[in-house]
């Protein structure tokens, strides 16, 4: 599901804000329900009621379809492994764990998941595709790859249909920003499976041990992974 269906309302309807270089994520509170917080200095709409600058009650639109198009993907890559042959390797268990917990993070984690999403990338690069890269079978890797792109392009499709507060986003815009790129991505994913020498790839469920697993240890291993990979970008 749409990150801002689940918080029914527009998360990326800011103003003055045109690129990733300046936006914030808006999700700087525990909950979804903090997702508008106001910061000091920052250009963002008014959240007093009648305000000319008041948010729009949220409509659903185009790219929240799309956006449900790439978890369902997600959830594809993330909650499957890949199972060793003679001509492929298994997955090395440090990575194994990695997928359990970034898993997790994505879909059991209804605060993580939007932090995820929304983060912008940086100067060191895009910290999802750096995950995916740290957690993925070596032959799903350029499949994340992808994925992390079309992440990239949501959310500056995002920034531009609702760069004007009093107005809903407008589905022709979404459709005329994101049309290619998801053909693109998508046609890259489904060429590179149907490869030679990935075309008989089978893929099975994560061990519901493990994920049961990883649950109870979620908290304590998340935090090492953070912190692990703060480092590495810093």
């Amino acid at each position: 599901m749409s990150i801002e269906v689940s918080a029914c309302a527009y998360l990326f309807q800011y103003k003055g804000v045109s690129d990733l270089s300046s936006w914030k994520p808006a999700f700087l509170g525990d909950s979804l329900s903090a997702a508008l917080i106001a910061e000091e200095n920052d250009e963002r709409i008014s959240s007093k009621p009648g305000h000319p600058g008041h948010p729009l009650p949220f409509r659903y639109h185009l790219l929240n379809d799309w956006e449900s198009l790439f978890w369902v993907s997600m959830y594809m890559v993330i909650y499957r492994v890949v199972e060793p042959t003679e001509n492929r390797p298994r997955q090395p268990a440090e990575k194994f764990r990695a997928q359990c917990i970034l898993a997790a993070e994505l879909f059991d984690d209804p605060v993580r998941r939007p932090v995820m999403f929304s983060a912008a990338p940086s100067e060191a690069g895009d910290r999802l595709k750096w995950i995916l890269q740290g957690c993925l079978h070596q032959d799903l890797v350029p499949v994340g790859h992808a994925l992390a792109e079309i992440r990239v392009g949501m959310i500056k499709a995002y920034l531009k249909v609702e760069a004007n507060p009093s107005k809903h986003p407008d589905g022709t815009e979404s459709l005329r920003i994101m049309v290619g790129p998801i053909a693109e991505y998508y046609h890259y994913i489904c060429s590179y499976l149907d490869a030679e020498d990935k075309s008989d790839i089978t893929i099975a469920r994560i061990p519901r041990s493990q994920k049961s697993k990883t649950r109870g240890h979620e908290q304590r291993a998340s935090s090492i992974l953070s912190r692990s990979i703060v480092a590495n970008i810093m």
